[in-house]
C-alpha cells in the first residue's frame, strides 16, 4: 500500500521493496528528481536483472534518496504518451486506436494532470520485436529499451508520479504485472508485424572492418545524389523530434538502403549526419558523453550493415545511380545486361516523382485515418438476435400515429415544398396542432407528445417568427421550444456541434424536433447538397442526435426545384439520399396557369398514403384546412374545377374580412388576405366582386378604399 505520509527517505527507499514484492523485479534507482541515468549494465537488450542483494546495496547507499524506475518484464509493454506543451502523443494514440481498435482501460503511471499523458501498461507475448515509438510524442517502453519512472518519484519539474487505476482513479496500491490487461491482438500484430526480436539482433560477426568495407563501396563516395540528399536532410531534421537514438538509427538505415539501391553519396551523408546527431545527444535531457555517443554511433552503423547482409544486400550494386536513369528501378534492366535500370527521358525528375508518391500516400493514409476515426466515433452496437426464428418471434408493438394517417410514431418526416407555397405556414400549423391537440389540417387527429416540440428556425427573422407564432394562437405555449438560428450555424458534423444539439434538446425535454429548412441546417463552407455522401453523413448524424436526445419524431422541411412537377414525381432538391432517408414525405405544391393560386397537400411513405387535397388558408387565424377536390393539374390550359374553386375561395376570404373590419385600403386588404399574387390577379378578383355588386371601390387620393355591400356571395 502507498502510505498516507511519506517518510523522510527518498522514493527508492520508500518503495523499492514493495515493488519487488508485487512482482516487479527490475527495480532500479535514479538520481533524485531526475529520470537519467540508471545504473550501468541493468538496461537494454542484454541488461541484467537486479538481484535482492543489488537492491539492498542500493538501499544502503546514496541511491536510496533518488527516484525509482521499473525495467519492465519481457511480457510487459508500456505506451508512453506525452500530451502537453504541444506534444502530439495523444494524436498518435488516437490514430492507432482508429486503425486497430480501442485499447482496454489499464494502469497508468503519470506526473501530469491532463488526463492523457503517462505510461499505459499491458501484457504482451514474449519474444516479439517491438518498435521504439508509437508516433510523434508516444514512445514504447519495453524490457529491451527504456524504463518507466513510477510512484513516488519526483519529476524534474516538481510533480509527483502516481498510479491511476483502470477506472481513472488515483490508486493507493501498486499494481502487479499480473493485474495488467492483455494488449489486443490487433495491436500486437500491428506493432510487431509478427517479427521475432532474435531475428533482428546484430550478428557478432559484424566488425569495424565490415563497416569500413561497406563505406568503401564505389557508389558511397562522391557528392550525394538528389534522393540521398533528401534522405540526409530528412534525417537531420528528425533529431529534434522524439527519441534521438531511434532517429539516428532510422537516418543511418535509410542511407544504407539507398546505398544498396545504387544511390551515390552515403559517406557524404554520414559525414553530415554524425555532427548533427552528436550535437543532439550532447544537449537537453539524458546527455551522452563523447565516448558514449561514439560507441552508440558505431553500434548503429554495425546494425545497418548487419541488416543489409541479412537481406541479401551485402555487396555493392552493379549498376549506376537510379537518379541518373530516371525511374529505371521501376522498369527493369538495361538492354543487353542482366541488371540495372532502363534509361528514360532525361527531363523526368525522379526526386519529384518520389515526393509526389509520398504526398499521395500521405493523403491516402490521412483519409483512411479520418474514416476510421469517424467510424469509431459514431459506431453504436446495433441490437441483434441469434437467428431468424428468434427475430420473427419478437412481439412488435402495434402501429401508432403521432398524427393520424400522415405521421407514424417515431417517423422522420420530410416536408417537400415548392417555392413560395407556404411551407412555414404549414410548419407553424403543425406546431399548434402538436402542442394544443387540434386536428392537423382540420382532418387528422393528433396524439399530443409527452415532451416539447423543438423548432430550429433557420429561415425567418426572430421578430417576424414571433409575430407569426402569436398569430396562430397557440394555447399551450410552454409546450414548444423555439431556437432562432438565422445567422448562426450549429455544425452537427463536428463532435462539439453534435453534443451541443443533444444537450439542448435533452434540457428542453423535446419529443418532436423540427429542423427548418434542411439546406440552411446542412450547408456550410465546402458542403454540397447534391453530394449523396455528404448529405448521407449529415442525415446519419441527425438520426444519432434524435436517438440520443430522446426525440420521437423529426420534421424537416426542404424545397423542390423551382419548376412545376407532375403529381407523383415531386422530389427534394439536391441529393437523392434525402428522399430515401424519410419515412414519410409531406408534399406541398401549387397549381399552374390559372390554377396557380391553389395549394395542394398529400402524404406518402411507410404506412402512409393520402389523396391529394386543396389547402384552404384562414388569414385571420393563420390556420389551414384540407378540403376534398380534384387533384391538381400541372398544365392547365382551360378553365376547370380548380380555377373556379380558387377564385371563389379567395373572394370568400375577401368578403369575410371586409364584413368583419369594414372599409379597408387595398394595401391593408392584401396584407390581411395574405395572398401573394400579381396586381393583375387582384384586379380580376375585385372586378368580379364589384361586377356582382358585392363591393364598392372608391379612390381617396392615391389610395383605393374597398367596402363590402350587404348581400351574399353566390
Amino acid at each position: 500500500m502507498i502510505p498516507d505520509e511519506q517518510p523522510a527517505a527518498g522514493p527508492y527507499a520508500q518503495a523499492a521493496l514493495s515493488y519487488r514484492a508485487a512482482g516487479w523485479l527490475g527495480v532500479l534507482p535514479l538520481p533524485p528528481r531526475a529520470k537519467y541515468p540508471p545504473p550501468g549494465d541493468y538496461t537494454g537488450r542484454s541488461g541484467l536483472t537486479p538481484s535482492g542483494a543489488d537492491i539492498y546495496e542500493w538501499l544502503d547507499g546514496p541511491t536510496a534518496a533518488g527516484n525509482i524506475a521499473l525495467r519492465l518484464p519481457v511480457d510487459c509493454l508500456g505506451l508512453d504518451v506525452d500530451a502537453y506543451a504541444g506534444k502530439m502523443g495523444a494524436v498518435a494514440l488516437a490514430e492507432k486506436q482508429a486503425r486497430w481498435e480501442v485499447l482496454p482501460d489499464t494502469w497508468r503511471s503519470t506526473s501530469r494532470d491532463d488526463g492523457l499523458s503517462g505510461i499505459r501498461f499491458y501484457r504482451v507475448p514474449v519474444g516479439l520485436l517491438w518498435p521504439s515509438e508509437l508516433g510523434s510524442g508516444a514512445e514504447i517502453i519495453q524490457a529491451a529499451h527504456r524504463y518507466a519512472v513510477v510512484w513516488p518519484s519526483i519529476h524534474p519539474e516538481g510533480g509527483t508520479y502516481r498510479w491511476i487505476d483502470p477506472d481513472g482513479v488515483v490508486s493507493l496500491s501498486i499494481p502487479r504485472p499480473d493485474d495488467l490487461p492483455d494488449l489486443p491482438s490487433s495491436w500486437v500484430t500491428g506493432l510487431s508485424r509478427g517479427e521475432f526480436a532474435k531475428e533482428f539482433t546484430q550478428p557478432e560477426s559484424i566488425t569495424p572492418v565490415d563497416v569500413l568495407a561497406w563505406m568503401s563501396w564505389p557508389n558511397n563516395a562522391g557528392p550525394a545524389c538528389p534522393k540521398m540528399q533528401w534522405s540526409i536532410d530528412r534525417g537531420i531534421a528528425s533529431f529534434g523530434i522524439g527519441s534521438r537514438h531511434d532517429a539516428g538509427c532510422s537516418a543511418i538505415m535509410h542511407l544504407a538502403y539507398l546505398s544498396a539501391e545504387g544511390h551515390r553519396g552515403a559517406v557524404t551523408g554520414l559525414s553530415a549526419i554524425w555532427p548533427a546527431w552528436l550535437a543532439a545527444v550532447s544537449s537537453g535531457a539524458n546527455v551522452r558523453s563523447s565516448a558514449v555517443a561514439t560507441s552508440e554511433w558505431g553500434r548503429m552503423l554495425g546494425g545497418a550493415v548487419a541488416v543489409l547482409r541479412r537481406e541479401g544486400r551485402g555487396t555493392p550494386p552493379g549498376y549506376a545511380d537510379p537518379c541518373e536513369r530516371p525511374l529505371g528501378e521501376l522498369l527493369g534492366p538495361l538492354a543487353g545486361t542482366t541488371d540495372g535500370p532502363q534509361p528514360m527521358a532525361a527531363d523526368v525528375d525522379p526526386f519529384a516523382v518520389h515526393q509526389e508518391l509520398q504526398r499521395q500516400q500521405t493523403r491516402e493514409l490521412a483519409r483512411r485515418i479520418l474514416v476510421e476515426r469517424e467510424a469509431a466515433r459514431t459506431f453504436r452496437e446495433p441490437p441483434s438476435v441469434a437467428n431468424g426464428a428468434e427475430y420473427l418471434a419478437i412481439i412488435d408493438e402495434p402501429l401508432t400515429f403521432r398524427i393520424e394517417d400522415v405521421m407514424p410514431t417515431g417517423a422522420n418526416v420530410l416536408l417537400t415544398a415548392q417555392y413560395k407555397t407556404g411551407k412555414t405556414t404549414l410548419v407553424n400549423h403543425a406546431v399548434k396542432c402538436l402542442v394544443d391537440g387540434s386536428a392537423f389540417l382540420g382532418r387528422y387527429p393528433v396524439s399530443i407528445p409527452g415532451g416539447r416540440v423543438a423548432i430550429w428556425n433557420y429561415e425567418v427573422s426572430p421578430a417576424q417568427y414571433r409575430r407569426w407564432l402569436r398569430g396562430i394562437g397557440i394555447g399551450e405555449a410552454d409546450r414548444f421550444a423555439p431556437l432562432d438560428l438565422r445567422g448562426y450555424r450549429v455544425a452537427l458534423g463536428t463532435g462539439y456541434g453534435e453534443r451541443w444539439a443533444i444537450r439542448w434538446l435533452s434540457e428542453r425535454e423535446a419529443s418532436v424536433w423540427i429542423v427548418d429548412p434542411f439546406a440552411r441546417a446542412f450547408l456550410g463552407s465546402g458542403d454540397n447538397e447534391n453530394d449523396n455522401g455528404q448529405v448521407g453523413h449529415f442525415l446519419e448524424i441527425l438520426d444519432a442526435v434524435k436517438e440520443q436526445a430522446g426525440i420521437s419524431e423529426l420534421i424537416m422541411p426542404t424545397h423542390t426545384g423551382r419548376a412545376a412537377m407532375d403529381v407523383g414525381s415531386e422530389r427534394a432538391r439536391g441529393a437523392t439520399r434525402l428522399d430515401d432517408w424519410a419515412d414519410v414525405r409531406w408534399l406541398l405544391t401549387r397549381g399552374t396557369g390559372e390554377d396557380i393560386d391553389n395549394r395542394y397537400f398529400r402524404a406518402t411513405g411507410r404506412d402512409v398514403e393520402t389523396d391529394e387535397g386543396v389547402l384552404e388558408y384562414n388569414p385571420l387565424t393563420r390556420g389551414l384546412a384540407l378540403v376534398d377536390g380534384a387533384p391538381r393539374e400541372v398544365e392547365v390550359k382551360k378553365a376547370g374545377p380548380g380555377r373556379g374553386r380558387a377564385k371563389r375561395n379567395i373572394q370568400n376570404v375577401i368578403m369575410e374580412i371586409l364584413r368583419e373590419h369594414g372599409p379597408l385600403k387595398l394595401g391593408t386588404l392584401k396584407q390581411l388576405v395574405g395572398a401573394d399574387n400579381t396586381s393583375e390577379t387582384w384586379r380580376g378578383w375585385l372586378a368580379g366582386l364589384a361586377g356582382a355588386g358585392m363591393i364598392t371601390i372608391r379612390e381617396e387620393g392615391v389610395a383605393k378604399i374597398i367596402t363590402a355591400v350587404d348581400k351574399g356571395c353566390g
